[in-house]
């Protein structure tokens, strides 16, 4: 299972809260700690690098938000940035690093999901609507999944559009 799907299967028996914080007591630091140390020591035959919990941090957040939907540039450099300097300090992992770019994300998903585009805000419109979207769209982010196929919708039209449109653009400027 990917991390994201595991985070996804997480949020939806959480969607009622308004705010989610999975917070790293104690324990659970030094269980994941203990776990990640047994695993390094015991399991993996070649040397952790250096920037192993910088290539971690990359990792986690291309995992969550490769679309880069979610976190702001600024965002990921502080992130990608934190775990250097915790690279430099001698350790090979940052489980708080962690946990706060998972609960960005999941606080992310619960903020965004207030502005889909459903079924409902369709039939709430008028009866003439019609849906329009510029592609690639993400079906059940920020549009209901089979909404592309939804009688209302013009998305096709509009990209076949848009892509004559380039190609004569193209045609002009070559």
């Amino acid at each position: 299972m990917t991390t994201k799907a595991l985070i996804l299967l997480l949020l939806s028996q959480s969607l009622h809260a308004s705010n989610i914080a999975f917070v790293p007591d104690d324990k659970k630091i030094a269980l994941s700690e203990e776990i990640f140390n047994k695993l390094s020591k015991e399991h993996y035959v070649q040397e952790l690098s250096n920037d192993f919990n910088h290539k971690y941090i990359e990792h986690l957040i291309d995992e969550l938000d490769g679309n880069k939907r979610y976190f702001t540039k600024y965002e990921v450099n502080r992130f990608l940035s934190s775990a250097k300097i915790f690279n430099s300090s001698k350790n090979a992992f940052d489980i708080k690093a962690a946990y706060k770019i998972i609960n960005l994300y999941f606080n992310r998903l619960i903020d965004f999901s207030e502005f889909q585009i459903t079924s409902s805000v369709l039939d709430n419109a008028n009866k003439n609507v019609k849906f329009m979207h510029d592609l690639p769209a993400h079906p059940g982010e920020e549009i209901e999944d089979g909404l592309l196929y939804d009688p209302r919708s013009i998305v096709f039209d509009q990209a076949e559009n848009r892509l004559w449109a380039q190609t004569g653009l193209m045609d002009y400027i070559i």
